[in-house]
């Protein structure tokens, strides 16, 4: 932190950032693809590295930022960096770690956690239909996905946020992944893509627990395709079917956004 000179702050040292490098390599090696600079992934994992520095020095097990607030920022400009890649990489660790100072999501993963040894990942809750014909803006359907999605439409929702992670299915032992762009024009803050597409079928358990701590809202659902596997900005997740969608719905209203999943029954 340039700006408090002679303060104790959890500065990178410069074995940080050669950690940050060899990272940075290591993730472009087992990625399927990357369409990222190198310089702008190494930026991202010295703001990864920070927040493990950070949350060493005061023995913390969770991680949450206002990313909208923080992400219109000067400093979050100027160092090229967004919030999501931390997630993902905290996630794929099993260390809570949420969007949007989203306490409520941090807590629901760490009771996740604790209860199913899986590595969650959340995102937001969408209903997925047609008005009209027409998808809404944002529903990340690939078009070979639209015809299983259509066939399915009364039961199927969706959930997506950029903190997908490969260590979904198994934590011990990573996936496949690739590695898009969050930001549009200069293209820089990494986002893991998992191809969530490859487990139609199985099963995964939703929940939540409302930031009232009054209620929790806990489901099961089977995984249709991908939703927004392709795109850049904040996407990344999977479409599901459930049983009753508009009980779903309401239920999970109760609790709130975000919605934690993790893989299995």
């Amino acid at each position: 932190n340039p700006t408090t000179p002679g303060r104790i702050t959890d500065d990178l040292t410069e074995e940080d950032i050669a950690e940050a490098e060899r990272l940075a390599d290591e993730l472009i090696a087992g990625a399927d693809e990357v369409q990222i600079k190198r310089e702008y992934l190494v930026s991202e994992l010295c703001a990864y590295l920070t927040v493990k520095k950070t949350m060493a020095r005061w023995d913390c097990n969770g991680f949450t930022m206002p990313c909208p607030d923080s992400c219109s920022t000067r400093r979050l400009d100027q160092n090229s960096f967004t919030p999501c890649f931390i997630h993902s990489l905290l996630q794929r660790e099993g260390i809570p770690s949420a969007c949007e100072y989203d306490t409520s999501t941090a807590l629901t993963e760490q009771a996740l956690i604790g209860m199913t040894g899986q590595h969650p990942y959340n995102g937001n809750l969408f209903s997925i239909f047609r008005t009209d014909g027409e998808w809404p803006p944002a529903a990340g359907l690939a078009e070979k996905d639209i015809p299983l999605v259509i066939e399915n439409e009364e039961h199927t929702l969706s959930i997506h946020h950029s903190v997908p992670h490969n260590f979904f299915v198994d934590p011990k032992k990573g996936d496949n992944y690739c590695i898009r762009t969050f930001t549009m024009d200069r293209q820089f803050g990494p986002a893991m893509r998992y191809d969530f597409g490859k487990l139609k079928g199985d099963t995964v358990t939703l929940c939540r627990i409302a930031p009232d701590l009054n209620h929790m809202f806990i489901e099961r659902a089977t995984i249709l395709c991908n939703d927004g596997y392709e795109r850049t900005s904040c996407n990344g997740g999977f479409v599901f079917t459930v049983e009753d969608r508009k009980k779903f719905w309401n239920a999970a209203k109760r609790a709130g956004n975000h919605i934690c999943a993790v893989y299995g029954d």
